[in-house]
């Protein structure tokens, strides 16, 4: 049974203009050498992206079943298959009574009920949601409270939804109100309908008046035990039950992959060459370059005198990066390929590959629309020796780089107009330093598929404060005598409660965030400009740090952690870094803070002991 090759050459949006083959088709066995196939198509421009990919360059055809139409029949059914992916010129622009286009996967995730809006980071949370363009219903207690605090200081339109509404009729710019309690199962249960996220914030109401004793006391209903005792496990109940009891548990990604190289399609079929006058991939920047995978091109150090020799050959179900690393000369090997047009990855977190690798640590490059001559983003990853394993490579690890040295304060990549990717295996990491885990010689490296994915979010974000684990600490008196003093005080066991509640979150089996703030500023006209000075924020864990955060910043990286991947499933302190005063926090400094955090180890027990309530004789509700 002879095997043939289809070759495509038809220019793009202009439909399918010719298409040949080497032999007669009938009943032959045909091989896909083309990882684009493999891509998973969701939406219309990522068909018609595909579409100009796969007709704009050579591309061998490849299918592991025997064909058995007639010639023509089977080249009319590769027309229709084309003429599908790429829509008619005149459905450009849409009708209107089309159908909406699918939702994204950010757009997915925008659904957020805030518990404890009116309090003092609560309120600064709504507005800031409000402002990101999420969809907010806040749970409150009054409405009248609602319309002050966030109508009038705020300066939100304030709704109230009507009876049986929830977050999935909320619109965004604007909050709606539910009027319930924390405790209410009925209330939390209708203000959860279609939330994709819970942010708790919380806090317990104190009487104006003072008792016996010097401290003033609680609201009915509004101790520590009841609000974070009671209420915030209650809320973490409803929660699950609107989660689907925390199912997503350990999940890495959310949703399905998007595919941009499906290698496990490959067979061992000698590569074809490029019909003359068309470009051969990202190989012909470089001339003699062979290309074994179709649309990847040979970058080894050869460019700069070196002798290093690599290729990215199709084997059964997976591409093969291997070759010969000399240090003489450059010392690295690459294989890259080019889109056509910028690739829009924004909607995700970063690059999935499943490899086996040979224990040695390999980078990746990529390109953006802004990337001339040598500039562009690195990221590195380790493999395991003879395993396979998934290298999950968040976009916000991609470094700028020029000749392999740092370009500092250079913008982060832009994932929306991706035009390169690559695979390099060098002695170097970055700035002069070599890679630890690179020996000269043979290296070999096989991947079975590279897609873009999209990571989990918290699906609870509690606001809790820094000092309730220096408190489980402390259990004498010498201790507590020693510590802060709001440790010493603990008034009403709040502290002790509050850890409570933080492992009711932490146990409940949902993706959660639990946010410590340090000690909060006040808001009085004496201290407006200390208050409203931008600083950077330092994060840390294990209850050691102490100072100063203001309101607006608290809620800020409550915010920002429901977009953020790195913060799933931690406990973490906040605080003003004091001497950075002026500076304000951007994009690469967010994901500073997260990306250092690390996951709570939980092993099945309680994380912390229960410890005395120190004076919660002093208080009586």
């Amino acid at each position: 049974m002879s095997s043939v090759s289809l070759i495509l050459t038809s220019p793009a949006l202009r439909g399918v203009a010719s298409l040949a083959a080497s032999s007669s088709i009938n009943r032959s066995n045909l091989v896909l050498q083309s990882g684009l196939l493999g891509t998973k198509l969701r939406s219309r421009d990522q068909r018609v992206a595909f579409a100009r990919q796969a007709v704009k360059r050579t591309h061998v055809v490849v299918a592991t079943q025997v064909i058995t139409q007639p010639r023509g029949d089977f080249i009319s059914s590769i027309v229709d298959f084309l003429r599908r992916l790429i829509p008619d010129a005149r459905q450009d622009e849409p009708s209107a009574d089309a159908p909406p286009e699918e939702e994204g996967p950010m757009e997915g995730r925008r659904r957020v009920m805030v518990v404890g809006g009116t309090g003092r980071v609560g309120r600064h949370i709504v507005s800031q949601l409000v402002a990101e363009g999420y969809s907010v219903v806040a749970l409150v207690g009054s409405e009248e409270r609602a319309a002050k605090i966030l109508g009038k200081e705020q300066g939100l339109q304030v709704q109230p939804l009507a009876e049986g509404e929830g977050v999935a009729e909320a619109r965004p710019g604007k909050v709606h109100v539910v009027l319930g309690d924390i405790n209410d199962s009925d209330s939390v249960q209708r203000a959860l309908r279609g939330a994709d996220a819970v942010v708790c914030a919380v806090g317990i109401r104190v009487k104006s008046r003072t008792d016996e004793g010097g401290f003033p006391g609680y609201e009915i209903g509004s101790t520590p035990e009841d609000v974070y005792g009671k209420g915030v496990p209650a809320l973490i109940r409803a929660a699950e039950k609107a989660f689907g009891g925390g199912e997503s548990e350990g999940a890495e990604r959310e949703g399905e992959d998007f595919m941009l190289f499906d290698f496990r399609t490959l067979s061992a079929a000698p590569a074809a060459a490029a019909a003359d006058g068309e470009e051969e991939g990202a190989g012909a920047e470089q001339p003699g370059a062979r290309v074994y995978v179709d649309g990847w091109g040979r970058f080894d150090d050869v460019i700069m005198g070196g002798i290093s020799e690599s290729v990215l050959r199709p084997d059964d179900g997976k591409a093969v990066f291997e070759g010969t690393l000399r240090v003489e000369g450059g010392g690295f090997c690459a294989s890259r390929t080019s889109f056509p047009s910028p690739l829009d990855l924004s909607a995700f977190d970063g690059l999935h590959l499943r490899v086996k690798g040979d224990g040695r640590r390999y980078k990746l490059n990529l390109r953006d629309e802004k990337s001339q001559g040598e500039f562009q983003y690195q990221a590195s990853f380790d493999t395991l020796n003879g395993q396979w394993l998934d290298a999950f490579i968040p976009f916000s690890q991609f470094r700028a780089v020029e000749r392999s040295r740092s370009v500092l304060d250079s913008p982060p990549i832009n994932a929306k107009k991706i035009r390169t990717l690559g695979i390099v295996y060098s002695r170097f990491q970055c700035d002069g330093f070599p890679n630890p885990l690179c020996l000269p010689g043979d290296f070999s490296l096989e991947i079975a598929s590279i897609s873009a994915y999209r990571a989990s979010r918290p699906q609870v974000v509690l606001v809790s404060s820094a000092a309730v684990q220096r408190s489980a600490r402390a259990v004498t008196p010498e201790e507590r005598s020693k510590s802060i003093p709001i440790v010493q005080l603990n008034p009403g066991g709040v502290l002790s409660w509050k850890l409570s509640c933080e492992d009711a979150v932490r146990a409940s089996g949902l993706r959660y965030t639990v946010v410590r703030p340090t000690g909060l500023l006040g808001t009085t006209e004496a201290k407006a400009d200390t208050v409203n000075t931008p600083h950077l924020l330092e994060s840390g864990q294990g209850d050691v740090l102490t100072g100063l955060i203001s309101c607006p910043e608290a809620a800020a990286v409550c915010v920002k952690a429901l977009d953020a991947p790195d913060a799933v499933n931690t406990t973490f302190e906040v605080r003003r870094d004091e001497l950075t005063a002026g500076l304000s926090m951007e994009g690469r400094h967010w994901a500073d803070l997260f990306g250092r955090l690390r996951p709570d180890v939980r092993n099945g027990r309680v994380q912390y002991p229960a410890v005395p309530k120190a004076m919660s004789d002093a208080f009586k509700g």
